[in-house]
C-alpha cells in the first residue's frame, strides 16, 4: 500500500503545483488559475487593458478616416483643377487654329509685310509645339501646368495683337 500512497501523494503534489501556476489569460489557465484571477481582480485588469487598447485603436481609426477624407477632398480638388487646365488647353488649341487661318489669309495680302508674317508663323508654330509638349507631359504638377498655360495664353494674345496691328496698317 505504500506504493499506492506514494502515487496518490505524488498526484496530489502535482495538482497542487499545477494550481499554483497561474496566468491572467483565461485561455491558458485552468480552474484554479481562474478562481485565483477572479479573486485577485486580474481578469478585471485584463479587461480594462483590452478596453483601453480598443479605445486607442478606435481613436487611431477615426484619425486615419479623417486623413482619408481629407485626401479624397484634395484629390477631387486636384482633379477639378486638372480638368479646368485641360479645358484651357483645348480652348487655346482651337484659338491657335483660328489664328493660323487668319495668318494664312493675311499672307495672301500683298500690302502686308511678309517678314512680319513669317515671324508670326514661326511664333505660332513655336506656340503650337509648346502646347503639344505641355499636353503630352504626364508628370507635370498642376501648379506648373497652370503657369505654363498662362504663359502660352499670353504669347497667343501677343501674337493676335501683332496680327491685328499688321492688318490695321
Amino acid at each position: 500500500m505504500s506504493a499506492n500512497r506514494a502515487r496518490i501523494l505524488s498526484t496530489v503534489a502535482l495538482l497542487l503545483l499545477a494550481a499554483c501556476q497561474t496566468t491572467n489569460d483565461p485561455t491558458q489557465g485552468g480552474f484554479f488559475s481562474g478562481l485565483s484571477n477572479l479573486n485577485s481582480g486580474a481578469y478585471d485588469q485584463r479587461l480594462q487593458q483590452k478596453q483601453a487598447d480598443l479605445t486607442q485603436a478606435q481613436a487611431e481609426q477615426a484619425r486615419l478616416q479623417g486623413q482619408a477624407a481629407a485626401l479624397d477632398q484634395e484629390q477631387a480638388q486636384i482633379s477639378a483643377e486638372l480638368t479646368a487646365a485641360e479645358q484651357r488647353l483645348t480652348t487655346l488649341r482651337t484659338d491657335m487654329e483660328t489664328l493660323d487661318k487668319r495668318i494664312q489669309e493675311a499672307s495672301q495680302r500683298e500690302e502686308l509685310d511678309q517678314k512680319v508674317l513669317r515671324r508670326m508663323e514661326e511664333e505660332l508654330e513655336s506656340l503650337k509645339q509648346a502646347e503639344r509638349l505641355l499636353s503630352a507631359d504626364p508628370v507635370i504638377d498642376i501648379e506648373t501646368k497652370k503657369r505654363r498655360i498662362e504663359k502660352l495664353e499670353r504669347r497667343h494674345k501677343l501674337l493676335e495683337e501683332t496680327l491685328a496691328e499688321a492688318l490695321a496698317n
